[in-house]
């Protein structure tokens, strides 16, 4: 199923194109949630989590949204107020400037874990803003699911390295979603060659450096 809570039934490709980063990410943040970092040793698995992983996707996608597809977006459609670029601007801000709290935090587990909820409560109303005003923007405006195909492709050359973090993320969660809001098979014919002979790899990556270390540190 999708994750989101505002976009709980994808209808066009103006839903899924939100929903392709941001179920990534919840990919992640759903169960940060329940992180219990009571040792040592569970403290430096998160730690290099974070600071590897998660902190470096999250980073890519903020910029990604400001630099290539808002600007896309607002050559056609005006955004609203809660939505203009300071404002999403300030948004991000606040989020990165959490998550760099966090990142360069001292090893103490219960601190910790009180600012990564705090973290999910901000990127979860963050998040919903976002899917609450792009879709109709989109559906207003003009664009067409072919005009978006090349930007997509612009955001994954943009990505660099963080492409293999990020992309098997995004196919994941489009198969945990059943497709509904784009099949990873037609995702993948959006990225570039290189990218897209790299998927594998990126995968087993994710299973090991991810989502086995994201299991480890649940409750």
């Amino acid at each position: 199923p999708v994750t989101s809570t505002t976009i709980t039934e994808p209808k066009d490709w103006c839903d899924g194109g939100l929903l392709i980063p941001h179920e990534a990410i919840r990919v992640m943040t759903i169960p940060m949630r329940n992180f219990k970092l009571d040792s040592p040793e569970k403290i430096a698995k998160f730690q290099k989590w974070y600071s590897e992983i998660f902190y470096p996707v999250v980073a890519s996608h903020h910029e990604a949204e400001e630099t290539i597809y808002f600007p896309w977006i607002a050559e056609k459609a005006t955004f609203p107020e809660s939505m203009t670029r300071d404002r999403v601007g300030t948004d991000h801000e606040a989020l990165m400037s959490l998550m760099g709290k966090i990142k360069d935090s001292e090893p103490d587990g219960a601190a910790i874990e009180a600012m990564l909820k705090e973290l999910c409560d901000l990127m979860d109303a963050h998040l919903a803003v976002e899917e609450g005003n792009i879709p109709d923007m989109l559906r207003g405006s003009g664009y067409t699911k072919e005009g978006e195909g090349p930007v997509i492709g612009r955001i994954a050359k943009h990505l660099g390295p963080a492409n293999a973090l990020f992309m098997p993320l995004i196919v994941l969660a489009m198969d945990r979603a059943g497709g509904s809001y784009m099949p990873s098979a037609v995702f993948k014919t959006l990225l570039p060659p290189p990218i897209q002979e790299g998927l594998p790899k990126f995968a087993e990556g994710m299973k090991a450096n991810n989502l086995a270390v994201i299991e480890a540190l649940c409750r």
